[in-house]
């Protein structure tokens, strides 16, 4: 949930700068279709697994480790000392493991930024390209380019690998804007067993009001360099 809000920060900034003017052959064969790429991204199946997550910006960048999962609509993902529970709806809980504490984060308001696999499954501004087949650590997958039909916005790409050995779950993600920009995701020890608990506030723990979350990110983001 970090890493989304994180990459909706940074579209933002992105957006404000655009000018105003065997069974793996099997599926591949059946995938050159746009429509079952689409529907391949839009039904992931539920998981639990270690993301890796790097932003690159031609100069630097920086990577973070966590513990992710979903289950249905809804997602997990776990750090250190923070787990972040989000379901489409309802605000993102937030818990401070250390502190024993958690909040929750204000719905965002005209929220139309797609970042995963099922986001950009359901857009109709968005058309999907096959580009074969490539392996990402033991799985051959499915190699999906999505981009949107705006030309203003033809320099943000998404790549995703759909391991079919996973059910197609997304194990690999490029989001890019522009020559420099990119944020990748990396899947690794991946079940698609996942323990309900994860979705849970832990029993004792209190709830505290933070502040405003989304736009201290989005102020740090567009701060001069």
């Amino acid at each position: 949930m970090i890493i989304k809000h994180l990459v909706q920060a940074f579209i933002v900034s992105f957006l404000i700068c655009i000018p105003a003017n065997a069974q793996i052959a099997r599926q591949q064969t059946a995938s050159e279709d746009p429509e079952s790429l689409r529907q391949m991204l839009a039904n992931q199946p539920d998981y639990t697994a270690m993301q890796q997550f790097l932003f690159s910006e031609g100069f630097g960048g920086f990577g973070a480790k966590s513990k992710v999962a979903k289950m249905g609509n809804r997602q997990v993902e776990v750090t250190d000392d923070t787990i972040f529970i989000n379901e489409p709806g309802k605000p993102t809980i937030k818990v401070f493991l250390k502190r024993k504490e958690f909040s929750e984060l204000p719905l965002e308001k005209n929220d139309d930024f797609s970042v995963s696999p099922e986001e950009i499954a359901r857009r109709s501004d968005v058309v999907f390209k096959s580009l074969g087949t490539e392996a990402v650590g033991r799985f051959m997958c499915l190699k999906i380019e999505a981009s949107y039909k705006d030309e203003k916005l033809k320099e943000m790409k998404f790549v995703f690998w759909a391991a079919p050995q996973l059910k197609n779950l997304v194990v690999k993600s490029e989001m890019s804007l522009g020559e420099r920009v990119k944020f990748l995701t990396l899947l690794e020890d991946v079940s698609l067993g996942v323990n309900e608990k994860l979705f849970r506030i832990p029993p004792g723990y209190k709830k505290v009001i933070e502040p405003d979350y989304m736009k201290r990110l989005e102020e740090n983001v567009r701060k001069p360099r």
